[in-house]
C-alpha cells in the first residue's frame, strides 16, 4: 500500500497538513484528502509510486477545472507526499506512538534528502536522515513543535531541504458533566 499525506496547503483546502489517505495496490483507498474529487488522481499517482518504489510530491490545484469540473469547493492548492508503506523500525515506532496516544513528531524530508525520523519529548529518536547534518536541525524543530502550546504539522525549509513535520500529540481529556 501507499500513504498519501497532505504536506503543504496553499490557500484554502478541505483538509490540513498531516491528513492521510491509504491507497492499496488494487487502487482502492481509505480516507479522504478533499471533498471527493481529488482521490482518484491521488490513487493513480500512488500506483506509479507503488510500481517504482520512489516517493513523490504531487501538487494539485483545487481551483483547476480539470480536477473539479464544476469549479466548486476550495480554491487553494495542496502538495501531497506519496510513499510506499514499509514495515521498518520508524514506521513500527510511529504506529506504537499512535496506538498509545503519545506525543511525537514524524520527520520526513521531501525531495533530495532521504530517510525518516521519529522524535519524542523524552527518549532517543528513532531513524536517520540523510544528509546527517539535517538531523540536528530537524530534531530541534521537532522538539520545538512538541513544546508549542498548539503543536501543528507543517512543511518547513531547513537549509536547502523541505522537511515535513507530522505532529501527534496526546489526545485531550474531555469531561462532560451536567444535568439533562
Amino acid at each position: 500500500a501507499a500513504a498519501a499525506t497532505v504536506v503543504r496547503v496553499h490557500g484554502s483546502s478541505y483538509r490540513r497538513e498531516g491528513t492521510r489517505m491509504l491507497v492499496r495496490e488494487d487502487g482502492s483507498y481509505e480516507c479522504a484528502l478533499s471533498g471527493g474529487c481529488l482521490e482518484p488522481a491521488v490513487a493513480a499517482a500512488a500506483a506509479r509510486v507503488l510500481e517504482t518504489g520512489e516517493p513523490a510530491v504531487v501538487t494539485y490545484d483545487l481551483a483547476d477545472d480539470s480536477i473539479w469540473g464544476l469549479n466548486i469547493g476550495c480554491s487553494g492548492a495542496v502538495d501531497i507526499h506519496i510513499e510506499r508503506i514499509d514495515d521498518g523500525e520508524v514506521i513500527t515506532a510511529w504506529l506504537q506512538v499512535l496506538e498509545r496516544g503519545d506525543a511525537a513528531v514524524l520527520v520526513t524530508p521531501l525531495g533530495r534528502a532521504s530517510g525518516r525520523r521519529l522524535v519524542r519529548r523524552s527518549g532517543p529518536a528513532v531513524g536517520r536522515l540523510t544528509p546527517a547534518a539535517l538531523e540536528a536541525d530537524a530534531d530541534a524543530e521537532a522538539l520545538d513543535r512538541l513544546a508549542a502550546a498548539y503543536p501543528a504539522s507543517a512543511t518547513i525549509r531547513l537549509g536547502d531541504t523541505d522537511v515535513f513535520f507530522e505532529v501527534h500529540h496526546a489526545p485531550a481529556t474531555l469531561v462532560v458533566f451536567g444535568a439533562g
